[in-house]
């Protein structure tokens, strides 16, 4: 970067205001269009983080006009002394030109006081300017997870029906949880156990940190929660199972899946793929036209997805800088 590349900003604290969140929130877009960002997602984060855990977002404002804004905190999914997440995202219009420097090294700066041990940063492999910053800063990717999508309406049923796969367990149900709602009285102890025992195999780069039951079930407020959408595999009365599903209101038409699996001693048993089947029909049914999910790159349900016909996009991935 030349000098006559760089631009005149200013760095300040985030104020929870209409401005500032509209401002993060379209500079997130201009850089991730894929994956818009919405005020209400932004405010509803923040309403839902640990007033106990340490989290600061700053902004960089040029006339008036946020142009980049930075992040740093702890990972509240996975909780170990001195590891912190941060993330700097600059307009593009504003990139090269010294902004992404000057917000990493206030961030630095501002973690310096907490003696950080790890930096854990996140980006996709098709932004080669953010390969390129974080690479130069020392840090190393330590996990991919290709980012899968599925368009519902030309999906290959006829591959999936009865005889052509491995059948679910006959014993096997499969139910929404708004069908199992009203009458089991635990159900959101029960989703917070499954998750958990399913999730914690799932491969990561850490060590998890399981939520309260009272945390976990926040989730249950989004005013995106759809019941209709998470599918639980049941036993008798035990839940083996499950698949969940969210939409947002910025991209009509897609679905996401949270996570899918099914404990020890049900598996291989096709139960993973009659709940994602069901999902399909789900989608289908409303009209909706993609299914993106993603999974770590040695993650068995990558190879289900793959097989359902899933198609690669470009894949997320997670960069560590330690001290």
């Amino acid at each position: 970067m030349s000098a006559a590349d760089a631009v005149s900003f200013s760095l300040r604290g985030f104020r929870k205001t209409q401005n500032d969140y509209s401002g993060v929130a379209e500079v997130a877009t201009a850089v991730w269009p894929e994956c818009p960002t919405t005020v209400r997602e932004l405010r509803y984060d923040d309403s839902q983080r640990d007033p106990d855990l340490i989290f600061k977002r700053i902004v960089a404002e040029r006339d008036g006009r946020i142009i980049a804004y930075g992040v740093y905190g702890q990972p509240e999914g996975s909780l170990q002394p001195g590891r912190f997440i941060i993330n700097a995202c600059v307009d593009p219009d504003h990139q090269r030109r010294g902004v992404g420097t000057a917000i990493y090294d206030h961030v630095i700066d501002a973690l310096s006081q907490h003696r950080p041990t790890a930096l854990i940063a996140f980006t996709y492999d098709n932004q080669t300017d953010a390969l390129g910053f974080l690479e130069r800063r020392g840090f190393e990717v330590v996990l991919r997870r290709p980012v899968l999508r599925l368009n519902v309406q030309s999906f290959d049923q006829e591959r999936f029906l009865p005889g052509k796969v491995v059948n679910a367990r006959p014993a096997i149900a499969i139910s929404a949880l708004s069908e199992l709602m009203p009458t089991v009285s635990d159900w959101k102890r029960r989703c917070w156990d499954l998750e958990w025992e399913i999730g914690r195999e799932i491969p990561s780069s850490d060590t998890p940190t399981r939520p309260t039951l009272e945390r976990y079930s926040r989730e249950f407020e989004d005013p995106t929660f759809t019941p209709e959408s998470w599918f639980i595999a049941h036993h008798a009365d035990e839940w083996v199972g499950m698949s969940t599903m969210s939409t947002d209101p910025s991209t009509p038409g897609t679905f996401y899946t949270g996570i899918t699996g099914v404990r020890r001693g049900y598996r291989r048993q096709g139960i993973a793929t009659a709940m994602k089947l069901r999902g399909i029909d789900y989608v289908r049914a409303r009209d909706g036209q993609i299914i993106e999910t993603d999974n770590e790159e040695n993650n068995p349900m990558l190879d289900l997805n793959l097989a359902l016909g899933f198609e690669p996009v470009p894949a997320f991935l997670e960069y560590r800088k330690t001290f």
